[in-house]
């Protein structure tokens, strides 16, 4: 089982979600973890839509502590 944990800053960029379908594939990644603490949920739920991910989890910001 291979797994991908990636605190990347810039997940809101154009070229992320093909970034890491590539890198998954390449990869046989079987479990994915992205950590970006500045996005917005609605932003992240975009991002997903363009990934080929089976299922997800998301956690929202909790007040000033932006996220995790």
């Amino acid at each position: 089982m291979n797994i991908l944990a990636w605190n990347y800053k810039g997940t809101c960029n154009r070229g992320f979600p093909s970034l890491v379908n590539d890198i998954t594939k390449e990869c046989k990644v079987s479990l994915c973890f992205l950590l970006e603490t500045r996005a917005s949920v609605h932003k992240v739920e975009a991002i997903i839509k363009r990934m080929k991910f089976h299922a997800h989890h998301i956690v929202s910001s909790n007040g000033q502590s932006r996220g995790l």
